[in-house]
């Protein structure tokens, strides 16, 4: 398995892994991103607005999987943190160590970034990520929870007087 930064050239597929990740999460009627989306906010921005890394096989380009993260430059340890913001490995490539190697290759690039965590969000009901996580040396935060205000809600608060 070879894990690798994604580039300009893997947008269709790194598309289409993101589109499977919304699928089997069940967003895929919400799913806004484009092959423009890609190209302009990963690999046309400076500093790029996201980072992608891609698993396949030596003897096959195909991609198998796909880990996307950001840094939050500044945060209460005084040092970034890695920011997982999605994860994904197709049914082909599953049993084969990508997720595993993505997830080392994050920390490799968290740890020469200098980053005081990684932190990453998975839904409640995906027990088998959760497992995987764990198996990894990740923790659940049981102190903090997420919130979030959609566009609706934020137009929202922005008229309130």
């Amino acid at each position: 398995m070879v894990i690798r930064p994604a580039t300009e050239r893997d947008i269709p597929q790194l598309l289409e892994l993101m589109k499977g990740l919304a699928r089997f999460e069940e967003y895929i009627d919400s799913f806004g991103v484009t092959e423009r989306h890609l190209l302009e906010q990963g690999f046309r921005t400076t500093p790029p607005d996201f980072h992608a890394l891609v698993a396949h096989t030596e003897d096959n380009r195909t991609l198998s999987g796909m880990l996307v993260y950001y840094f939050v430059p500044f945060t209460a340890l005084g040092r970034p943190t890695l920011y997982i913001k999605e994860v994904y490995v197709a049914e082909p490539g599953r049993s084969k160590g990508a997720g595993t190697l993505l997830m080392k290759s994050a920390a490799r690039i968290a740890h020469d970034h200098g980053c005081g965590s990684m932190k990453w969000q998975v839904a409640d009901w995906n027990l088998d990520a959760k497992r995987f996580y764990e198996r990894l040396g990740a923790k659940a935060n049981p102190v903090w929870v997420d919130f979030i205000m959609n566009a609706e809600a934020i137009a929202a608060l922005d008229r309130a007087p």
